[in-house]
């Protein structure tokens, strides 16, 4: 046979110069794949943008991230040989369910990681960090109850003086479980069968949105989770007087939401003028201490201000204008999960839409921007 129709055949039957068009795009992808895995969260929206079949992958590499973050904290099932991956990324998807089902969020160091991941912020800050779930008042027991059938933690009891807030009592959580460790059966007891009453909050702290606090602990992986139920029927209110910037970020169950993208990625934050609480000192103190984030006060410029647009610390801030970040890592609308369209901005609904620094009761956030409480209540839609 003549070598030019030998090599001729040679590239006929040469699957890597004559693959099929579907398999050639399939290629394709998983190549985007890996190379996303290196990419910022920011740089995965802007990779989204470029074309429907991009926005597919990006939202796919996303959903793996959020995946890997929760299951430090869901899922039980174990095999001799190790993680049953399908069991537990079956967990994530019944947990993300439960989110939307009860209208709750997940605020704190978890979205932060996420938003952070891939980045120059080293991420040896998150681990051992808790899993924060924000619910809507009324709304914690159903999340207690899927947190201690399904994923078997056991409910910490607090002192009403120690609970003051999740970051100050941190602490004596930790100390309250080293206590639990050497009764195995706190950990091994079956899973109540009824819902699970959430621990109320002192009456103090109800004016920073909290209506209840409850610890959860598994020992399975050494995990705690903060369940923090609001005063309203929208799980964001308590975000409402975060001492930060750098944590007004929150996970629905289908999506990532950055309030202040342009410091936040960059693992900075602004002070809240109007925190000076000792539990705001001591949620604060956890994150500079890591030294890899930088908090800084900003004082209001009413002339300076107009350039930082709602960055100042005066003014209100949109979940929704040109300068806040969201990105899906789940449809919103796939067939069969019925996924509400709207998650972020409901009409006349103050929490979800604006966030004042220095709480409601600012009388210098209001010479500023006045606003108003709706006086039909305040409800979410996520």
């Amino acid at each position: 046979m003549p070598p030019e129709s030998l090599e001729h055949i040679i590239v006929q039957n040469d699957a890597t110069r004559c693959a099929p068009q579907a398999n050639t795009v399939s290629v394709m992808m998983d190549a985007l794949q890996l190379l996303m895995d290196k990419m910022t969260v920011a740089d995965l929206q802007r990779f989204s943008q470029a074309a429907s079949a991009y926005a597919r992958v990006a939202r796919r590499e996303l959903r793996i991230r959020v995946a890997r973050l929760l299951l430090v904290h869901i899922g039980i099932q174990r095999t001799r040989n190790g993680i049953t991956n399908v069991l537990l990324y079956g967990a994530v998807d019944n947990f993300l369910a439960m989110l939307q089902r009860t209208r709750s969020v997940i605020a704190g160091a978890t979205p932060l990681a996420l938003l952070l991941s891939q980045s120059e912020v080293d991420e040896q800050w998150a681990q051992g960090r808790s899993l924060e779930v924000h619910t809507p008042k009324e709304g914690a027991a159903a999340v207690l109850t899927h947190l201690t059938v399904r994923e078997r933690y056991t409910v910490i009891t607090l002192s009403p003086d120690l609970a003051l807030r999740w970051p100050a009592a941190y602490d004596a959580v930790r100390s309250a479980i080293n206590g639990l460790k050497g009764v195995a059966s706190t950990f091994t007891s079956p899973a109540p069968t009824g819902h699970v009453v959430p621990v109320a909050s002192p009456q103090s702290i109800h004016g920073l949105g909290v209506e209840s606090i409850t610890y959860l602990y598994r020992a399975l992986n050494d995990a705690v989770v903060i369940v923090v139920e609001s005063t309203t029927r929208s799980a964001l209110t308590p975000m409402i007087h975060s001492p930060t910037t750098l944590l007004v970020n929150y996970m629905t169950s289908t999506t990532l939401v950055c309030m202040y993208p342009l410091t936040t990625l960059k693992g900075t934050g602004i002070l809240n003028p109007g925190c000076g609480h000792a539990r705001d000192a001591a949620l604060i103190k956890r994150y500079t201490d890591t030294e890899v984030f930088r908090i800084a006060e900003m004082d209001h410029d009413p002339v300076a201000c107009k350039g930082m647009r709602s960055y100042c610390p005066r003014l209100m801030r949109s979940s929704e204008d040109s300068w806040s970040f969201t990105m899906d890592f789940e449809p919103r609308d796939t067939p069969g999960h019925p996924f509400p369209t709207v998650h972020v901005r409901v009409t006349s609904s103050f929490p979800i839409v604006w966030w004042v620094w220095g709480g409601w009761d600012d009388h210098a956030a209001h010479r500023h921007v006045p606003f108003v409480v709706p006086s039909a209540g305040i409800f979410q839609v996520n």
